[in-house]
Parts: structure tokens; sequence; C-alpha cells
């Protein structure tokens, strides 16, 4: 299982314009919000002056599909440093919706179209060390199950939306020996949306998660003591505007756990419209921040920029 997981980059790394397209594309999990694009115009396509080979495949249009209907951002995207080592730690994440919505199987069983593979990558880097060495990085491929709405929006009261998300998901950091760190998880998410997130109106949105440990844990034997058996996250906000997330981790003896706070604000309204990126503050209290040091209880403050938030 953990080889098939590990796969997912493969697949993944290979679209390098994702910024263009994660605004629209099969939207992932409402507590995370792409910046705005900035509209341009329809980029043409240069006439060759030798005829096509008509048993060529269309690969140019087959990749474009591949960016536009089907791979979406995941986890927030940021890059962030501060004073305190580690200096900077920065995030991408993506998800591809692993079956065509328009094709047959799709259409005898509906369900299968929250199939995706998706990849996180969260690196540590310590300018401040020799050589500016990367302190750790963890890499957290998944297959998971994604559905925006699960009920009828027309037949909810206090909620606008609920969605859910389950999933097996990998986590190591590519390192050997005494550093090597790795942990597996199955989990279950629900997302209970309350407000208007769609068209710049205020939202809440609450996203518990419960999880179970999976394999072997003999790298990091305690990792339950500070990750505990889930998390909970809050957003509230507007989807164009200011925007606050709270990360929750409690330990399974009800401490060692930790507390992550991002703030972000559109750049498009500081800078006129020139900037679809956002102004992004991040401050962490607790156990864990990095998986090498899973066990260590640290107090950082980071600011910079995000692409998805």
């Amino acid at each position: 299982m953990l080889n098939f997981l590990c796969a997912v980059p493969i697949l993944l790394i290979t679209a390098p314009a994702l910024a263009q397209d994660v605004g629209t594309a099969a939207m992932t999990r409402p507590t995370f919000e792409p910046a705005p694009a900035t509209t341009q115009p329809a980029a043409t396509t240069p006439t060759s002056t030798m005829a096509a080979d008509s048993t060529s495949p269309a690969t140019h249009t087959g990749f474009v599909e591949f960016l536009s209907n089907r791979l979406a951002a995941y986890e927030p995207i940021y890059f962030i440093g501060g004073p305190e080592r580690p200096n900077v730690k920065f995030q991408f994440s993506l998800r591809y919706q692993v079956i065509n919505d328009d094709g047959p199987l799709a259409k005898a069983f509906p369900p299968i179209k929250g199939l995706n593979f998706a990849y996180s990558q969260t690196s540590f880097w310590d300018l401040q060390g020799e050589s500016s060495p990367f302190l750790d990085t963890s890499y957290r491929p998944e297959v998971l199950l994604h559905y925006d709405e699960i009920v009828d929006p027309d037949k909810l009261k206090l909620f606008s939306r609920i969605g859910l998300q389950a999933g097996l998901q990998h986590e190591s950091n590519g390192q050997e020996g005494l550093e090597s760190r790795s942990v597996n998880y199955a989990y279950i998410r629900p997302m209970f949306t309350i407000g208007d997130r769609e068209d710049g109106g205020f939202f809440i949105t609450l996203a518990p998660r419960a999880q179970i440990y999976i394999g072997d844990l003999s790298e990091n034997p305690d990792i339950r003591k500070y990750r505990g058996y889930g998390d909970l996250r809050l957003i509230v906000g507007q989807s164009g505007g200011l925007q606050a997330a709270l990360i929750g981790r409690l330990g399974n003896d009800w401490e060692n756990g930790s507390i992550q706070l991002d703030l972000s604000y559109p750049l498009r309204k500081l800078l006129y419209g020139n900037v679809d990126l956002y102004l992004h503050l991040q401050a962490f209290n607790g156990y864990g921040e990095s998986l090498i040091d899973y066990d260590e209880s640290d107090t950082v403050v980071r600011a910079g920029v995000s692409l998805v938030r």
C-alpha cells in the first residue's frame, strides 16, 4: 500500500501550471481558498508549416484537460519565514480526481467520482544553520474520497453545506537511521459550513478529523501521545477578504497538544489588483510542528505569502 501511495507524487508534480487552475477545478477541502486569478487573454496556437500526423494523439489537449478539469489545490500553499529557527517553512499540495465525471463508470456509480490521489509536502529550511540545510521535510501522499456536498443544500437549515472526506494517508520524512520518521493513518473528516463562502460573504467552516494508526510505528512509537487521534479545524472569515484558520490537536492523554493560527488577506486589495497572492501570518505553539521533532514543543511566528489558503 505504501508503494502505491508514494507513487502519487510522480503523477502530481508533472503539473507546473498550478496557479492558473486551482481556483475553479473541482473544489478541494472547503477550508482552503486559492488566490483569485487575474483574467488573461486566451493563448493562441502557432500555425505549423508541417502537416500534423493524423495518427498522433492530441497530447496538448489532454494536458490542458488534465490541469483544468481534475487537478486542484488541496492543502494551503504558502512560503513563510521568521527569526526563529528553522527560519523558513513552505508547503505545497495537489489533488487529482481519478475518475472522469462523464465516463461510463461515473454514470453507473456516481460516488466513485469522489476518488482522488493527493500529495502534500511541508519543508523547514534553517537559514541560520551551517550551509543553510533543510531541517526536515514531510512527504504526505494519500488516496481519498472527497465530496463537497453529501446532503442536498435545500434540505439544510443551520448549515449551508455539509461535505465529507475519508482516506488513507502516509507521512514520512525520507531520512535514515535515528532521524527517520514514518506513520500511516486512516481518517474521516466531515465538513460543516455556515454562511456564504462562494460569493465573498461571511462564513464559518468546522472540520473535525478522526484518525487511527495503521502499520508499524517503531520509528516513532510514542507519536500517539503528541498527534492523538484527530484534529479540529475552524475557518472564519470572508472568501474574498480577511480569513482566520485554526487547527488544534491533543495527544491521546488530552495533553501534549498543539495549536496553529493562520491569518490571510488578499494582496490584490492592497496592491490595486496587481498581485494574486495572499499576505499570510502563521503562529504555532505546542508539539510536533515538524515530523522529526514530533515530541518537542516550540512557539514560532512566521509571515510571508500564500497562493492557496
